[in-house]
């Protein structure tokens, strides 16, 4: 038997990815090989130099086959997917990482599958600020940031602004801790 892990994000938790990929190998040696787990991370796609990035890692994941589906997000929703990707309604996508979101939560309505968890790193997003120095990487920066934070709302927050499902979250100290207290 095999679960396919698919791990979406933008390009501000490349960290995190790596830990949940080895979190994933973890899990593969305890549960030893009646069960394969098969982590799916764009940087490890064979991607084809005929299609955009996003078309390359749709191939791959737009199986059906995808089994988990697990978002990690912090400071960023990611870059946008220009006029190729609309929804059905003609809007757009404001990143890679909604488009995926969205496509896993239809495939999810139609057959159950994926099961979709997601992750938002608390560590401080002053950090990223840090390192800036000229204003339009700032405002570049500042209009990502509201895209995450109402992408979370629009997702994760029932109308009484609470977390509607308790899982994990990223840890600034890079290890999967309990969101449960």
């Amino acid at each position: 038997m095999e679960i396919r892990i698919f791990i979406s994000s933008p390009g501000d938790v490349v960290a995190e990815r790596a830990i949940a990929k080895r979190v994933i190998r973890k899990l593969q040696k305890e549960i030893g090989n009646a069960v394969e787990l098969k982590p799916l991370l764009w940087e490890d796609m064979p991607l084809q130099s005929t299609s955009t990035f996003q078309e390359g890692i749709d191939k791959i994941v737009n199986t059906g086959l995808i089994d988990i589906a697990i978002f990690i997000l912090w400071s960023r929703l990611g870059s946008p997917l220009g006029h190729k990707f609309q929804r059905p309604d003609g809007t757009f996508y404001r990143s890679g990482t909604e488009y995926e979101y969205e496509m896993m939560l239809t495939a999810n309505k139609q057959t159950g599958k994926p099961e979709i968890l997601a992750y938002i790193k608390n560590a401080p997003v002053t950090k990223v600020l840090a390192g800036m120095n000229d204003l339009s990487t700032i405002e570049e920066w500042t209009e990502q940031n509201k895209r995450v934070q109402q992408f979370i709302k629009e997702n994760f927050y029932d109308k009484k602004r609470v977390i509607r499902s308790m899982g994990l979250t990223i840890s600034s100290t890079n290890r999967l801790v309990s969101n449960k207290n």
